[in-house]
């Protein structure tokens, strides 16, 4: 069986947890003067070179070549749950300060009937708890391409002018047999199928005071 491709939204996690006064974004950083740097880089899903960064001012990319979770078939246990820790560096004018306004994870799933998968994000800007993150799924029996946007109602709170440190972003990718053939795969990738799925996270920017 073959589903369309899926889409699902749900509000930001970790950073919609601490509502801060409203205060309308402003214009952004010039053009090229925002960079956008993998920092550190950890977990069973994205060995050391498996991911890429790009950005622009108002947004980035993350591009994932290896990150798959599997169960079934000759699949070892450790198959069926991988994960991924990124520290990014984001480098802008000090007279700016940045939220998450929204993310876009993008992925392939084959499911056999009776199985499931999932996807829990965590995005966590310097100086924030990283929270529960958000738990995404899907169910078979699946074939096609998935999507899952993540965006708030409310605004989200704004880095404080003077926090440093990294800029998190945790993932993690579980496949569950349950009542499927388990001499057939079932597994859930995040971008790695075609090596151009990517991940978008989008910023908004204001002035500091």
């Amino acid at each position: 069986m073959k589903n369309s491709g899926r889409a699902a939204t749900a509000a930001l996690g970790a950073l919609v947890l601490i509502p801060v006064p409203a205060s309308a974004a402003s214009a952004g950083p010039p053009p090229k003067s925002v960079v956008v740097e993998l920092a550190t880089q950890e977990g069973s899903g994205c060995r050391w070179g498996t991911v890429a960064v790009t950005n622009d001012a108002d947004s980035f990319n993350v591009t994932y070549s290896t990150y798959m979770a599997q169960v079934g078939g000759g699949s070892a246990p450790r198959d069926a749950q991988k994960s991924c820790r990124l520290g990014l560096k984001i480098t802008h004018p000090p007279e700016f300060t940045y939220a998450l306004q929204s993310a876009d994870h993008r992925g392939f799933a084959s499911l056999e009937p009776g199985s499931s998968g999932s996807l829990r994000s965590f995005t966590v800007p310097p100086g924030f708890p990283e929270g529960r993150g958000l738990l995404h799924k899907l169910k078979g029996a699946y074939y096609d391409t998935w999507s899952f946007h993540e965006s708030s109602d409310i605004e989200a709170p704004f880095k404080r002018c003077d926090a440093n440190g990294l800029f998190t972003l945790k993932t993690e990718l579980q496949v569950d047999l349950g009542a499927s053939d388990p001499s057939k795969v079932s597994f859930v990738d995040l971008g790695s199928v075609d090596g151009g799925t990517r991940t978008t996270y989008n910023l908004i920017w204001k002035q500091c005071p």
